[in-house]
């Protein structure tokens, strides 16, 4: 065979477990070789080309599948580190296995088996557009900051909604994405409600801090109202300018696109599931629900200490399940648009796995890349 130095557009690396190694440069204008047989991989630089004895082109790969002492061709993938956390809340055991829990399962014990990547959401922020975060609380090791209040508000969270989902997304102990960064915008108070124009500035913040940084970014909402233009139109701006929203579906167990922002289709909608593979009771429901996810009995981190924990539900609940899985998909897989990560986690969700489904309303339960 000769190397000849032929401009084509690209190429991909390959390991070849093979009998031989072969390289070659843009600088090579024609280079004859006899293979040595050694195990390689096939390495050419850009530019660079294989042509037949008659002159024509040739890609590497089809060199490599021409020879008999090839064993085989694949392609050279990326691995990483997995643990197994065995002091799990319930909801991390369901999203990273198929499976439905054992019959007896508690709720409310750290008694459940989470496997994940250690690098989860590493580089990714995620934005928790809610009361605020205990960001000294020290299962987030320091990955939680404070972004935005809005005007008037303290710079703590006063109420614990918000440290919660946080601790969902991110946190060592209860965590989805255990190395992703978390950030505070508190646009709801002590009561735990805020005005709609809070919110739209809470959403613009993150939209222009995200910019800014550059990095992966995903806002986690687990709130909502009535109908509002201002929020829809705001959070699909943020989906616009590449920012991967979820939100809560809502806890009145009706139809969820009767509230924002869970009725505007650009984002990513997430309704409540049981231990037992139930639709929660006070889940809505309907056409505008993307995915379910864990949301009753959710043990996560609180406020009071550095080491509080406490025990809520809700569609508040589920929707941070899945803004650490965006974010985890995120780190592993790289950045891809919103409207794909809504295809991605529709394809890696368990179809048919609930029961008690509403009428009109899909039935898939949120799964991590296996």
């Amino acid at each position: 065979m000769n190397w000849i130095n032929t401009q084509v557009a690209g190429y991909n690396n390959s390991w070849v477990g093979s009998q031989f190694n072969q390289s070659a440069s843009q600088g090579f204008v024609a280079y004859s070789v006899v293979l040595n047989p050694n195990d390689a991989a096939v390495s050419m630089q850009d530019g660079s080309v294989l042509k037949n004895s008659d002159g024509s082109p040739i890609s590497i790969l089809e060199a490599a599948r021409a020879r008999s002492d090839i064993e085989f061709i694949e392609e050279d993938q990326i691995m990483r580190t997995t643990a197994v956390q065995e002091n799990a809340p319930w909801g991390l055991q369901r999203i990273s296995s198929a499976e439905a829990l054992p019959a007896g399962s508690r709720a409310n014990a750290l008694a459940f088996s989470y496997t994940f990547n250690e690098t989860a959401g590493k580089g990714v922020d995620v934005y928790v557009i809610d009361t605020g975060i205990n960001t000294e609380h020290e299962s987030f090791e320091g990955r939680a900051t404070f972004g935005f209040a809005a005007q008037g508000q303290p710079k703590v969270d006063d109420q614990g909604h918000g440290t919660h989902c946080a601790g969902t997304i991110a946190s060592k102990d209860f965590g989805v994405a255990k190395a992703a960064n978390v950030i505070a915008v508190k646009v709801l108070g002590a009561d735990g409600s805020g005005a709609t124009s809070d919110i739209v500035d809470g959403i613009q913040f993150a939209m222009q801090s995200a910019q800014r940084s550059g990095r992966p970014s995903v806002i986690s909402m687990s709130l909502g109202g009535g109908v509002s233009r201002a929020l829809d139109s705001a959070v699909t701006t943020a989906v616009g300018a590449g920012m991967h929203v979820v939100v809560a579906a809502g806890n009145e167990a009706a139809d969820a696109n009767t509230s924002s922002p869970a009725r505007a289709p650009a984002v990513i909608t997430v309704g409540a599931s049981t231990i037992t593979d139930q639709v929660a009771s006070f889940s809505n429901f309907g056409q505008g629900v993307d995915i379910f996810a864990p949301g009753q009995q959710i043990i996560s981190t609180f406020i009071g200490s550095t080491t509080a924990r406490q025990i809520l539900s809700g569609t508040s609940m589920a929707c941070p399940h899945v803004a650490g899985m965006v974010a985890s998909i995120l780190s592993s897989e790289g950045q891809i648009t919103p409207a794909q990560m809504a295809q991605r986690l529709k394809g890696l969700g368990t179809t048919d796995a609930l029961t008690r489904v509403p009428r009109g309303t899909t039935n898939l339960v949120a799964q991590l890349p296996q």
